[in-house]
């Protein structure tokens, strides 16, 4: 049976390195935008130049790092509430939310913002709450960093592929934070875990089947948070190609 001790570390490195996660990868779409607008030469980071034409794949690849990283995160969430009590489970949580993790330090309200809507799980977020911030500041610095600014159809690829990213990492994003406020309640019945005998990260989102506010195999939670990001976003990426569409003409009829 895993320990207190164990747990607790397992958790803590679990969120350390979601924490390394979101702080190269901002720092690399920091410097991707401000290399484009300066319009210096792309300086190298290990030998991996920040250019602005590689942040979208820099972009994919945190994205699966962060389905990774979830998936030790709900498993240590439900080992934690299988074999701790509730002041523990509430100890673990203020470390959580106490240490220099910026993306949930600060977060100690959260455990009493959690609602249940018949399943669908969700926190209230407000912009006073300090990771909130910085979750919004990440989410930007990506879509902005990941869009190539030029009149061609690279801007619409690019744009789509972004957004919807960058979206699905918000989706990501909430699933384990609604994990985490779940974890410091003071009750022996978790929300998240309905049914402990069932692992894997719970998908909220738009999109409804019959994995929707149900604990999922990661494979499964991937597919379908892709799949609600682009259903989110294909609204505005119509209106997006359609302006570029028009543009296309107008410019080829002006030859």
């Amino acid at each position: 049976m895993p320990t207190k001790d164990h747990i607790y570390s397992a958790l803590n490195r679990s969120f350390k390195l979601l924490n390394s996660l979101a702080i190269a990868a901002t720092i690399y779409f920091i410097a991707s935008i401000a290399t484009r607008i300066i319009g210096i030469e792309s300086p190298s980071i290990f030998g991996i130049p920040v250019a602005q034409e590689n942040a979208i794949f820099v972009l994919v690849l945190c994205t699966v790092l962060h389905i990774g990283i979830l998936r030790y995160i709900i498993h240590y969430a439900r080992t934690a509430w299988m074999h701790l009590d509730s002041d523990e489970r509430s100890e673990l949580y203020f470390q959580l939310t106490g240490s220099n993790y910026l993306l949930t330090q600060g977060a100690e309200r959260l455990r009493d913002a959690i609602n249940d809507n018949n399943g669908f799980l969700f926190v209230w977020v407000r912009k006073d709450d300090p990771p909130s911030m910085l979750h919004w500041g990440i989410f930007v610095a990506a879509v902005l960093a990941s869009i190539r600014y030029e009149l061609s159809f690279d801007f619409v690829w690019t744009f789509v592929v972004g957004v919807t990213l960058s979206m699905a990492n918000w989706q990501i994003g909430s699933s384990w934070l609604v994990a985490l406020a779940d974890l410091g309640r003071q009750s022996d019945k978790s929300l998240y875990f309905s049914d402990l005998n069932k692992s894997g990260p719970r998908y909220f989102g738009i999109v409804s089947g019959p994995w929707h506010g149900m604990n999922n195999n990661i494979f499964a939670f991937s597919a379908v948070s892709l799949l609600d990001a682009l259903v989110r976003v294909l609204p505005l990426s119509g209106a997006v190609f359609l302006a570029w569409a028009i543009l296309e003409a107008l410019l080829w009829f002006s030859k």
